[in-house]
């Protein structure tokens, strides 16, 4: 297995690829750190990845950077959204030709409006939505609406999950099916990479919605959730108290945002204890704010802090 990008993925920013898988693979040593009870053996970590190329290629950096001199863990494509596209042809096959010999409970997990409405489509779940989604420019409206709903404050989650309909409800069930199988396996904890904010909003939507199906399917407390946007931007959930908190952050491999290098920093100045999870949120979302709208990060300059706290 290459450490490094697949050579056949084609892109016009190569050297932005190359810099989120970098930033990926930094990102999976930290995490490790920060899990040195967790073992590559014991099967309690997962890696799974949205299918789009680059974000796989950045989970497999993740892992590689987590597990180093390990081999990257087969994927299984149980929901494959673009299966005409040819780079994911090829990484299904050989996905499901490493499944059969490894036998790894690995999974990939995919949340994009417009292969969502063609999911459902395809799923006769249609009828929940109006006719007109079948044609698939209106996926575009969709996405801008969900985001537009899914961003709003959560101070009425009944009125957003009518809000977002059932496309939402139907990646949250994809959610919860991905709960119950790793439950089933006694996977303690996974990483999802994720491809675009969307799929984030929907992830803050199933975790932040107290009357939502995720509360009724788990124990919050009982999985602990990392998310990292791969392809350069990431965000990383930590748990705090056992309830998951979404921290976005933006970094500059696609062309946004500062140096991911103040992130990694703060990250980095902690002693690497569980019970530091509370006081590194506390002290990162300033920065992750910051870095997030693509503002540079200034420091007080009376505390040495930076930011505003009070503002995430």
């Amino acid at each position: 297995m290459p450490l490094g990008p697949t050579s056949s993925l084609s892109s016009p920013e190569p050297v932005g690829i190359l810099l989120g898988w970098e930033q990926a693979r930094k990102l999976g040593e930290l995490w490790k750190k920060d899990n040195p009870h967790l073992s590559l053996f014991s099967k309690q970590v997962s890696v799974c990845a949205t299918s789009v190329p680059r974000t796989i290629e950045s989970a497999k950096a993740f892992y590689i950077g987590a597990f180093p001199g390990a081999m990257v863990p087969a994927v299984d494509l149980v929901y494959n959204l673009k299966p005409r596209h040819a780079y994911l042809e090829h990484l299904r096959d050989t996905f499901r030709r490493e499944d059969r010999t490894s036998g790894r409970p690995w999974a990939s997990i995919a949340i994009q409006a417009w292969d969502t409405v063609e999911s459902l489509c395809a799923s006769g779940l249609h009828d929940h939505l109006p006719p007109i989604v079948r044609l698939p420019w209106v996926a575009m409206t969709i996405q801008r609406e969900a985001h537009r709903e899914a961003t709003r404050p959560y101070t009425d989650p009944e009125a957003l999950r009518l809000a977002a309909g059932p496309v939402m409800s139907f990646l949250a069930d994809k959610l919860h099916a991905m709960y119950r199988k790793y439950n089933e396996e006694q996977i303690s904890q996974f990483v999802l990479f994720i491809g675009h904010d969307w799929n984030l909003d929907v992830i803050q939507w199933v975790l932040k919605t107290p009357s939502g199906a995720w509360q009724r399917h788990m124990d919050p407390r009982s999985l602990q959730i990392k998310v990292l946007r791969g392809g350069g931007n990431f965000f990383i959930c930590v748990s705090v108290n056992g309830s998951p908190v979404v921290i976005p952050g933006c970094a500059p491999a696609v062309g946004k945002g500062p140096a991911v290098h103040e992130l990694i920093a703060k990250l980095t100045a902690f002693d690497h204890k569980p019970q530091d999870s509370l006081a590194r949120w506390l002290l990162l979302r300033p920065v992750l704010r910051s870095l997030s709208s693509g503002a540079q990060v200034q420091p007080d300059a009376t505390t040495g802090e930076v930011g505003d706290s009070s503002q995430f």
